[in-house]
């Protein structure tokens, strides 16, 4: 989390990034994305102040060298948005098919679910 603040322009983002994750939970999302904009702002509040001080201007080395290791990390983001929608979407499929385990008298609605988890999944 705390990479967020490192560069606000990334914010909206990964605020859509986390939209995307979150979509099949309401409450979860509306607290991960509330989360996630109040440690940007927290982060963005003092790093302005320590990497671009005025007193430093215009030759801001250390804001330059922060700038730029954040946006390298940020290009290893979505490597990790999508492993860890692969890592969901397995652990969705596998608590599916347990469910088909125990109820197998409802067998036609739980298939319409995996067709429809794995259609949701094909689609992005």
């Amino acid at each position: 989390m705390l990479i967020i603040g490192l560069d606000t322009v990334n914010q909206a983002i990964i605020s859509g990034w986390i939209n995307r994750v979150c979509r099949h939970d309401s409450r979860e999302r509306a607290f991960v994305i509330g989360y996630s904009d109040a440690v940007s702002q927290a982060m963005n509040i003092w790093t302005n102040i320590v990497f671009y001080p005025t007193s430093s201007a215009p030759k801001f080395h250390l804001g330059f060298i922060i700038s730029t290791i954040a946006a390298i990390l940020m290009l290893f983001l979505p490597i990790l948005g999508h492993l860890g929608t692969k890592w969901d979407t397995q652990q969705r499929l596998k608590a599916i098919e347990e469910e088909v385990g125990e109820a197998s008298s409802s067998t036609d609605s739980v298939q319409l679910e995996v067709d429809h988890a794995v259609s949701d999944e094909k689609k992005q």
